[in-house]
């Protein structure tokens, strides 16, 4: 199975009790068709970056993201019934990547044949860099 994520733009002039509903459709809609792990995120009304020709006077919309595990036919599925519901002015069903593990942090022994010996330090003094280097030049 591999993980999938669908971006699904609602019209704004629904409400909310049918925007639940049209949500619980797609998520059983993924269930019936062999899909795991679903997790739904409402990120809630947002401004729309350019006019969608579906919601011609609407400059805003209702988002929400759907995370799921699938088999090869599940977003397919997903997609069909997307293209049919009304209350849906946009929508992305694509592969998500899968997370990646952080690296773990590996703890390394410093030998002291490998540690340098400190550098001694080079101090200059006034006296010693005067005339040292730029003189004047003429043709």
């Amino acid at each position: 199975m591999k993980p999938y994520e669908a971006i699904i733009i609602f019209n704004p002039s629904i409400s909310e009790d049918k925007i639940d509903a049209s949500i619980a459709k797609f998520e059983k809609k993924i269930k019936d068709s062999g899909g795991t792990d679903i997790t739904t995120a409402k990120w809630g009304t947002r401004k729309l970056a350019s006019p969608i020709k579906k919601a011609k006077k609407a400059s805003e919309a209702y988002y929400v993201m759907i995370n799921f595990n699938g088999e090869g036919n599940t977003p397919n599925d997903l997609r069909t019934l997307l293209n049919v519901s009304e209350e849906v002015i946009r929508y992305s069903v694509m592969c998500a990547k899968p997370a990646q593990p952080e690296p773990k942090e590996e703890k390394v022994e410093i030998a002291p044949s490998m540690i340098m010996p400190p550098v001694p330090s080079t101090e200059f003094t006034l006296s010693e860099t005067k005339g040292s280097g730029q003189e004047e030049v003429s043709a």
